[in-house]
């Protein structure tokens, strides 16, 4: 699950960023009013590209630029408060504060720790099977709780392994952190819950098809794609790039990593209720489906659980004592990613409503006559590498409505196509910036940007491949 860090509440504003976001959105004002187009689409063009560039540039926090659409677009002649509000509220914000609600408990009784320590014990002790484990540890996570939050868990452990290797694991130990912050992200595609793309592409396709997107249905393709993902990237640094040979490793690792500490000593009451509740939730979103329960929803499971998590006791006094969570703990939940989701889904709404898009479909009638496998595969590679430089969910957010205009010229089914741009925004291996497990690696200074380019430029272009084949299989 991909979030910003929650001290990103504080994230002092960048004023030279305002200032060239505000050229860009006046840029495409004037270009806009030049073709003479309406007040509403000239005003949806100006805050569109206002706050997708102050996403992309983070020249103010997440959650104040999030905002932006819900003060803005009321303004305009044929949009109204209510109508705009509909987009914060859609059922996928909530199944996403759910699961984050269950996340954070997750991380306040150090289950994630546990289930990690268990994981890597598990593979082996040559140097292969421990980066395995890395990677399956740190995709796993990030399926429940936050991409950042499970690249920060598995950094400390890697150092830990990491500072024992002698000059000869070299290539073990760039593998080691530069496997942490890519396995995190390819993990956040596993879950409907495990990136805020996943969650805007599930609303968008509730609103353009009146399809609702289950937990079941996107774990059906998500989940075996990221399994995928994560072996194809761990044999990349086995056999590849940098090519590690498979050697047992040094004794003193291997004593760490059987050690007290990294299995039960974090056993409790309070995180088997919690473990017992997670499996239960993952169950229900799973079995929902299946067993046609009728008037229950995926969001509904999730909030349930948060409202579990808020009342069951942690100790012997059920009136009077501590809870499982408590409401001091939420405080560390980025609740600006429910903003962004919804400013997102807000977005694409009034970009499609306003006519910008019927617009661009007269612009682009030439696409049509690319083969629809080149199509695809244009897109997906320009939203990938377009994420490296930008936020994943603005880019998502700016690419999915041309979904209604390039899957018809292509010939390709809306929500196959929008399936692959929510995937591939997901996947942007090469530069610090482009997600924070990127960012945390490279702030540890045993990774380069030289080195983040040279093994992930590859890597962009197979998943580029991969989802575009996902895309043309999936009907």
């Amino acid at each position: 699950m991909e979030t910003t860090d929650p001290s990103a509440e504080q994230t002092p504003i960048k004023l030279r960023r305002v200032g060239y976001s505000l050229l860009a959105a006046l840029l495409l004002t004037g270009i806009t009013w030049l073709s003479g187009a309406s007040v509403d689409r000239i005003g949806i063009a100006a805050i569109a590209t206002l706050t997708i560039a102050l996403w992309i540039t983070e020249a103010i926090p997440l959650g104040a630029a999030s905002l932006l659409p819900l003060v803005l677009v009321p303004m305009l002649p044929s949009f109204t408060l209510e109508r705009t509000v509909a987009d914060y509220t859609n059922p996928v914000v909530f199944l996403f504060l759910g699961g984050l609600i269950l996340a954070r408990a997750i991380e306040v009784t150090h289950l994630h720790r546990l289930l990690a320590y268990r994981i890597l014990r598990f593979w082996g002790q040559t140097s292969h099977a421990v980066l395995l484990g890395f990677v399956t540890a740190t995709a796993f996570l990030s399926m429940w709780i936050s991409n950042t939050a499970a690249a920060v868990i598995m950094l400390p452990l890697a150092a830990a392994v990491a500072e024992r290797l002698g000059k000869e694991w070299k290539n073990l130990e760039k593998s080691l952190y530069l496997g942490v912050a890519w396995s995190a992200s390819i993990g956040g595609l596993a879950t409907l819950i495990g990136s805020p793309p996943n969650a805007v592409f599930a609303a968008f396709i509730r609103r353009e098809t009146g399809v609702e997107v289950s937990f079941l249905q996107w774990a059906a393709i998500g989940a075996p794609f990221a399994a995928v993902g994560v072996v194809l990237l761990w044999q990349y640094f086995c056999r590849i790039s940098p090519r590690i040979p498979n050697k047992s490793l040094p004794s003193d690792l291997i004593e760490l990593l059987k050690s007290p500490d990294s299995s039960d000593s974090f056993l409790g009451r309070n995180r088997k209720i919690v473990g017992a509740i997670f499996v239960g939730v993952v169950a229900l979103w799973c079995l929902r489906p299946l067993i046609g329960w009728k008037g229950v929803t995926d969001h509904q499971i999730s909030l349930a659980a948060g409202a579990l998590l808020l009342l069951i006791p942690a100790g012997a006094k059920p009136l009077t004592g501590p809870r499982l969570l408590r409401f001091a703990d939420l405080r560390a939940i980025p609740w600006s990613i429910l903003l962004l989701v919804g400013g997102g889904l807000s977005l694409s709404t009034v970009i499609t409503d306003s006519g910008l898009i019927a617009e661009l479909t007269q612009q682009l009638n030439f696409v049509g006559n690319w083969p629809m496998w080149l199509g695809v595969a244009a897109i997906v590679a320009l939203v990938i590498f377009a994420t490296e430089f930008g936020s994943n969910t603005a880019i998502v957010t700016l690419f999915l409505p041309t979904t209604v205009v390039f899957a018809p010229l292509l010939g390709i089914e809306l929500y196959s196509l929008a399936l692959a741009i929510a995937m591939a925004g997901s996947l942007s291996f090469m530069m610090p910036m482009a997600t924070p497990p990127n960012a945390a690696v490279f702030a540890k200074g045993h990774v380069t940007i030289r080195d983040m380019m040279w093994f992930g430029m590859p890597l962009n272009l197979v998943f580029a491949a991969l989802i575009t084949a996902v895309a043309l299989l999936v009907r």
